[in-house]
């Protein structure tokens, strides 16, 4: 597929996507067929699909656990330069109809348009393979980490995952500096407190049984 549209520039994934939707031969799109069209941009869109419940501010360690194993496990798959994230069999013939594919398109477009102000192509070196093999190590470690019992820790890993993976969406190189300055900043939240509550925890024992 194409990666410019027919003035020279860019396709956003919203191009794509509404691409997919055209070429679809049916009245619905199988999860497959995005798959196979959306390539490596299909990562970002997983793993933003992955990552939303951990954007909400509660303190819930199984919600963590529960997307954020599958979020590593995608991002693992990035790691290991596989062309598109592996689906189960079960899953791939499932989808969404045609026209309710483009309707969505049109109001994301409508509605948050403006945001491709912010987010464009830049920083190549960091969109092509070694890099997005980079950028899936890097979420990697912050959706392991995101899964211990730190309170609040999935939101402050959440965050970065979500900026990486729109970059590598829109393949913006500047996304992912941002996303992996913020990801290294989360990983020092999570030492400290988590160390914190490792230390009162043995204070408290100490107290205990001393």
């Amino acid at each position: 597929m194409n990666r410019t549209d027919n003035n020279g520039k860019p396709k956003t994934v919203l191009d794509t996507l509404r691409g997919i939707a055209e070429a679809a031969p049916g009245e619905k799109i199988s999860i497959d067929a995005f798959s196979k069209g959306l390539g490596r941009r299909g990562y970002g869109l997983l793993m933003v699909a992955l990552n939303l419940p951990n954007l909400i501010p509660l303190p819930l360690p199984l919600l963590s656990i529960i997307f954020g194993l599958p979020l590593a496990l995608v991002a693992i798959q990035m790691t290991f330069g596989l062309e598109r994230p592996w689906i189960p069999p079960f899953l791939r013939e499932r989808g969404i109809g045609k026209k309710e594919m483009l309707y969505f398109c049109d109001q994301v477009e409508k509605r948050y348009g403006g945001f491709h102000k912010f987010i464009r192509p830049r920083l190549p070196v960091l969109t092509r393979r070694r890099g997005v093999r980079l950028i899936g190590l890097i979420i990697f470690v912050l959706a392991t980490v995101m899964v211990l019992p730190i309170p609040f820790g999935n939101l402050v890993m959440a965050i970065p995952i979500a900026i990486l993976s729109l970059g590598l969406i829109e393949r913006d190189g500047f996304f992912m500096m941002t996303g992996f300055a913020l990801g290294i900043g989360g990983l020092f939240f999570n030492l400290l407190v988590g160390s914190s509550i490792l230390y009162s925890m043995l204070v408290a024992i100490r107290h205990l049984f001393g």
